[in-house]
């Protein structure tokens, strides 16, 4: 006798064998995975009405159908290893680093960028030279919380350039985040460290 219950998901009607009682089973409608229970939940269907279908004629023997696949073979997806889960994860915030590290660029570029503007409107005769670039340069004296954001963009940046190894070390598959990550604090790893030496030179 079939078990018929109706899934969860999608509301619609089930049919399954006895065999597959307490299994698990792949909805045909929606494709969700559901558990077959016990034993019927649902009032047996009555059959239609038995009628000819378009283009058939009286006496001709019905079209052929496959067998249906048994519910319990299902077709699930690779399922995600825990050394693949864990790879994303690092990627996931190997990214958050990376955007925090240039959020912070940002914001000290900006603060500069802002001096300059003030700069050329107080001298609008000035002419923009490399030498009047450096002056402004040596006239900046940025505010309080301008090295707090260098620092915390070297921090990041560090700790996202580290997080990427790791996720592309343990990944097996395509990891884009891994990768952008790795690119971004990679650029501002060397940026810090050209910085750094020119300051030691100059």
């Amino acid at each position: 006798m079939a078990i018929q219950f109706r899934c969860p998901g999608c509301s619609n009607p089930i049919e399954v064998d006895d065999p597959y009682a307490g299994q698990s089973a792949q909805c045909p409608y929606c494709r969700r995975v559901v558990a077959v229970p016990l034993q019927s939940e649902m009032a047996p269907l009555s059959p239609p009405a038995a009628r000819p279908a378009q283009g058939v004629e009286w006496g001709a023997a019905p079209p052929v159908a496959g067998p249906p696949p048994p519910p319990g073979a299902l077709h699930v997806g690779p399922s995600e290893t825990p050394r693949e889960r864990a790879a994303r994860t690092f990627a996931n915030y190997a990214l958050i680093c990376a955007l925090l590290a240039v959020g912070l660029l940002g914001a000290s570029v900006f603060d500069m960028f802002r001096f300059a503007l003030a700069e050329v409107s107080r001298h609008p005769e000035s002419q923009p030279s490399q030498r009047w670039f450096r002056e402004i340069a040596q006239t900046y004296r940025p505010p309080a919380w301008v090295p707090a954001t260098s620092i915390g963009m070297a921090f990041f940046g560090a700790v996202g350039l580290a997080l990427s190894l790791v996720s592309l070390s343990q990944s097996t598959r395509r990891n884009w985040r891994a990768v952008v990550s790795l690119v971004v604090c990679g650029l501002l790893a060397t940026c810090c460290a050209v910085g750094v030496l020119t300051s030691a030179g100059s």
